[in-house]
């Protein structure tokens, strides 16, 4: 699966992509914001991306001019609740530098809204890391109980409250419009098919309008 919007691409995790993923999660500016710091190996890294390739769970590369700068995810969906744990992490500084960050934030919430039809989010957030909670902050995402910032929250309907304001400066007023299945692609669906076809009736519904396979 492939989104584009605001200029950048987001596009599904596959087992190609795992070692880059672990080389850049195991730098030392990375590791230190997140919450398991150990080293990843590579029998670990494999292990993980077999836990997580599954329709549970929704990892995807940021790619910008080209060039694979940073991960923004969704783990842990429970289809009944309609909940899961949002992340995002840019390891290129000339991306952050362009507001990739905030962009993919936007278009990956719409994602998850309008496609997933996730109802709400809870994402963790290290309490000494200050520049990813004023990041979700500006999501619209609040603080959860006592403990905040270590656990944030995002409805849908907040965020879908703020999100004219959100689309309008990921793309200088040019796309104001929600992303949605229509922004969606899926090449090779043959090999990928076993993501999307046991989805909930009303979520394959909008996946089918992509992939003839699940009509």
């Amino acid at each position: 699966m492939i989104i584009r919007k605001y200029g950048i691409e987001l596009r599904r995790l596959t087992s190609s992509d795992i070692y880059l993923l672990r080389e850049m999660r195991n730098r030392t500016d990375i590791r230190s914001k997140m919450h398991a710091q150990q080293y990843i190996t590579h029998d670990m890294q494999r292990s993980w991306f077999d836990s997580i390739d599954n329709m549970f769970n929704y990892f995807f590369l940021i790619i910008f001019h080209g060039r694979k700068v940073g991960l923004v995810q969704a783990k842990d969906v429970d289809f009944l609740s309609r909940t899961c744990e949002p992340g995002i992490y840019l390891w290129d500084e000339n991306a952050l530098a362009e507001g990739v960050s905030v962009k993919a934030s936007v278009a990956f919430a719409d994602a998850l809204f309008n496609i997933i039809l996730i109802k709400s989010g809870r994402a963790k957030v290290r309490v000494d890391n200050l520049v990813a909670h004023r990041h979700n902050l500006s999501l619209g995402y609040l603080d959860v109980g006592p403990a905040a910032p270590e656990f944030m929250h995002l409805d849908r309907e907040r965020f879908l409250t703020l999100a004219p304001r959100l689309r309008r400066v990921c793309s200088r007023g040019m796309d104001l419009e929600p992303t949605t299945i229509a922004d969606a692609e899926f090449p090779n669906i043959a090999k990928s098919l076993y993501l999307y076809k046991d989805l909930p009736d009303d979520v394959r519904a909008i996946f089918s309008g992509k992939i003839i396979a699940l009509r």
